[in-house]
């Protein structure tokens, strides 16, 4: 299934793994996702070697409000509620993924865990809400 028709759904499965050079055809349907209702955010992963670092990047690409405790529970909190942000659906990339997972796997790997978490919290409302991330590799 192409990414795009994927993040559109409701899935537990919302976190997804690309190569960079398929971004471009994959993604070409980038403004029908926001005709639709979405919010796509995306963005390059800097330098980032701590735990508070990915949390500061995340919290300025999903546009936290400044409430955001900069911890992987004030994490999750604010990916599942988004009031700020109303959407029909969350999309998330991060380009220039590669080196975070060969560098800090345990620090990406809690993100993802996190994310994972909403995700499900997202599903379980009663109107769903698509919510998926999506990792580009160069």
């Amino acid at each position: 299934m192409e990414l795009y028709q994927s993040v559109r759904l409701v899935r537990p499965a919302s976190v997804h793994f690309f190569p960079e050079d398929e971004m471009g055809s994959l993604f070409c349907e980038k403004n029908e996702l926001e005709q639709e209702g979405f919010v796509l955010i995306e963005g390059r992963l800097p330098e980032i070697s701590k735990d508070r670092e990915l949390l500061e990047f995340i919290a300025e690409a999903m546009k936290f409000p400044d409430y955001f405790g900069k911890n992987w529970s004030a994490l999750i909190d604010c990916m599942s509620d988004m009031e700020w942000w109303p959407a029909k659906g969350y999309v998330l990339v991060l380009y220039g993924s590669g080196k975070i997972w060969r560098e800090k796997p345990l620090m990406i790997g809690n993100f993802v865990e996190c994310w994972l978490v909403c995700a499900g919290r997202w599903l379980e409302r009663k109107e769903p809400v698509p919510f998926h991330l999506v990792f580009v590799f160069d």
